[in-house]
């Protein structure tokens, strides 16, 4: 977090008395009030024990979604594992009940396999037996990385058409592979083509309501960042921005084996920063509780132990899941256009900026004319109506580097601007001083500007 130099100038920003024409004749700035609004934020692989005690710990750490996806109990039952109809489910949904807390549902058509039965065709009406709890439920999760033909089979008119019958207003959650798949997994050779086969066979029978997910991982095991990460993203946000669609990403909160050894706080927050700058509104976890493999857990480490106890990974999710809701009544409030990249200074970008193939193109921003930044950087635009827009700028830097960047944005049009984010839940408004704001981001950090 910021040190207390930053508070105060958050509290003394508060309200700027910008002069206009002669020195006695002042407008004051505010910051600007939103319609509230909030992310949702789950965590894929929900908490072991079903009861208030394990959930409170779960909504501790900033997750206001429950997803009902945990499936390492050995033998599996109807007591132990989420599909529709289980006993397992009920009993989650009567703790969520008590504490209001929203869940997301697990189609589980593989699982209920494994206790002796399957489904219809139309297992949601077979199911619907949650009515209940219908304020509580935001969605169903069908499927897990799915490949062409499961995505067709998981697109079916019958099986839509079915979860629309029961489910006007929710998402029909299906989470897809990232650009680093093989093709033998998707089943395109080109990534596009894989999320245009989605848009055909599972978006298309949706007019709302629409939802698009996927899951990259950027910090492998070994060597640095994933260089497709901002091109993965960028691909999927446009799509569903075409579609109409909000777009859940996951975030890496597990450490050890494919993944790094360590995983800290900055990368957490960068990887939060990265959503919400391609549109992210769904932010999911992977994972909360550690799973279980074989007589041990899969990862070094996860947010919970399998037993619930909580690691250093959980504070950190804590802080980062307060700082971004901070401010999700602003950025909710826009809708996402697209994002640029930024080179650094002197050079031409590096690889990954250049992938989104639009570094340093200002030409469609109303207000910010352009950003320097020591680094390579990602900008995404957004907009409310015609006449305002809000930027999240986010520099390209591995946070295992501990790299501090300044940052220097440029703007036309107006005399100042609302801060958000940065590592701190204080908003503030900063007077720009011939056009500028600068302002120094550390490992991880990105900020929402909003011209005022």
């Amino acid at each position: 977090m910021k040190s207390w130099k930053r508070i105060v100038c958050a509290l003394l920003c508060a309200s700027w008395f910008v002069a206009s024409g002669c020195a006695d004749a002042k407008t004051e700035i505010r910051l600007p009030v939103f319609e509230e609004k909030s992310f949702t934020i789950c965590g894929f692989w929900a908490p072991y024990e079903i009861s208030r005690e394990s959930y409170e710990t779960y909504r501790g750490c900033g997750m206001n979604t429950l997803l009902l996806v945990n499936h390492s109990a050995s033998p599996r039952t109807s007591e132990n594992q989420y599909y529709l109809g289980s006993a397992a489910t009920k009993r989650a949904l009567e703790v969520c009940a008590e504490m209001d807390l929203d869940v997301i549902l697990n189609y589980g058509d593989y699982l209920s396999g494994s206790v002796g039965f399957t489904f219809s065709e139309k297992p949601f009406s077979e199911y619907d037996v949650y009515g209940d709890y219908a304020h509580l439920i935001k969605g169903v999760h069908i499927a897990d990385e799915p490949d062409k033909e499961e995505i067709s089979r998981y697109g079916s008119e019958t099986l839509t058409s079915d979860f629309r019958s029961v489910y006007p207003d929710q998402k029909y959650f299906i989470n897809l592979l990232p650009t680093y798949a093989q093709p033998s997994q998707t089943g395109f050779s080109d990534y596009s083509e894989y999320l245009n086969w989605y848009a055909q066979e599972v978006l298309a029978d949706f007019s709302d309501n629409k939802l698009i997910s996927v899951d990259f991982y950027p910090f492998r095991a070994e060597g640095p960042m994933r260089t497709d990460w901002l091109y993965c993203y960028d691909t999927v946000a446009r799509l569903a921005k075409e579609a109409g669609a909000e777009v859940n990403y996951y975030i890496q909160s597990a450490a050890g084996k494919e993944f790094r050894p360590e995983l800290t706080e900055a990368e957490i927050r960068m990887q939060a920063y990265m959503a919400l700058c391609f549109s992210g509104s769904w932010l999911s976890y992977y994972c909360y509780a550690n799973p279980l493999e074989g007589d041990g857990a899969m990862y070094d480490m996860c947010i919970v132990d399998a037993d619930g106890t909580p690691t250093k990974l959980y504070d950190a999710v804590k802080n980062v899941n307060e700082e971004i809701s901070s401010f999700s009544d602003a950025i909710l409030s826009f809708s996402w256009q697209e994002a640029i990249g930024i080179a650094a200074e002197g050079t031409r970008g590096g690889t990954a900026v250049r992938m989104l193939g639009n570094t340093g193109d200002f030409s469609r921003f109303r207000y910010l004319n352009a950003v320097t930044c020591g680094q390579d950087a990602v900008v995404g635009r957004f907009a409310r109506g015609t006449e305002e827009e809000g930027y999240l700028v986010l520099p390209w830097t591995d946070p295992a580097e501990g790299i501090s960047v300044d940052v220097t944005l440029q703007f036309s049009g107006c005399e100042a601007v609302a801060v958000y984010g940065g590592g701190t839940t204080e908003a503030e408004i900063v007077r720009l001083q011939n056009g500028t704001m600068t302002r120094e981001l550390n490992e991880g950090e990105g900020i929402f500007v909003v011209p005022l």
